[in-house]
């Protein structure tokens, strides 16, 4: 049996959670965990799903770089998303410009992360820092 980890966002409070429990009986809840511990509508709220790869979740946004490269527009900026086409989870790179560039699905990104030859970091995630991609993402 396969577990899935979830982070959720919960827009109300711009709060994130772990997620314990989702229930799919009719009322359709979601329990997070802080206490005391709350049911949460599934609507309200918004699931990001641990990709497999390390601690990243969908809808992190990473860093590839150093600051001063990104600044300079030498670095990028990617956040996770799933892609409903491709039906994968991809990474859709930015620049301080506001240009887009490479999307590939996660073997690719897992390919890519481990050989770059400069750091990475994990810097945000789309709900609590948007203000660190260039690009405007219609969540």
């Amino acid at each position: 049996m396969t577990n899935f980890k979830f982070r959720a966002w919960d827009p109300t409070i711009k709060k994130m959670y772990k997620v314990l429990n989702i229930c799919f009986y009719g009322a359709k809840t979601i329990t997070v965990s802080y206490k005391p511990i709350k049911k949460i509508k599934l609507d309200d709220v918004h699931l990001m799903q641990h990709t497999g790869y390390k601690d990243l979740y969908k809808y992190d946004i990473l860093q590839f770089g150093t600051d001063e490269e990104w600044y300079s527009g030498d670095g990028e900026r990617g956040y996770i998303d799933w892609d409903k086409e491709l039906d994968k989870l991809v990474i859709h790179f930015c620049s301080i410009y506001g240009g887009e560039g490479y999307t590939g699905n996660m073997y690719t990104i897992k390919k890519y992360l481990d050989a770059i030859k400069y750091d990475y970091k994990l810097i945000g995630n789309c709900f609590e820092n948007s203000d660190l991609l260039t690009i405007d993402i219609s969540i």
